[in-house]
């Protein structure tokens, strides 16, 4: 069973500069984060800051880039060299030349071209 190390006892095992760095932003970030708390985890001799358990940070924070891309919907290519009946006919299987209209893979009936 693992004992509860203290951050002191997490830097021992380091070099003198990095023990000073160490300390130096661990004053720091106490002092700006003046009700986080330092905690160590036994596993990978880590220090790390926190709120503790049940700290609630709030609603995410609106998110800000590219709004959702613009769709209006399928552009069908007309029909090669003027042809639109024949150009239907061998492009959609359910194409209806009295009514020009397919049967789309989302069920609905759409014009050609």
């Amino acid at each position: 069973m693992n004992k509860s190390r203290s951050a002191e006892e997490v830097l021992e095992s380091c070099s003198p500069d990095v023990r000073v760095l160490a300390d130096k932003a661990r004053q720091l970030l106490l002092k700006l984060l003046p009700q986080a708390e330092e905690s160590v985890d036994p596993t990978a001799s880590v220090l790390s800051y926190g709120y503790g358990p049940g700290y609630y940070y709030g609603p995410p924070a609106p998110a800000y880039g590219y709004g959702p891309a613009y769709y209006g919907g399928p552009v069908y290519a007309g029909p090669p060299g003027g042809d639109a009946v024949a150009y239907c006919m061998q492009t959609y299987r359910s194409y209806n030349p009295r009514t020009g209209m397919f049967l789309g893979y989302d069920g609905a009936y759409h014009p050609c071209p």
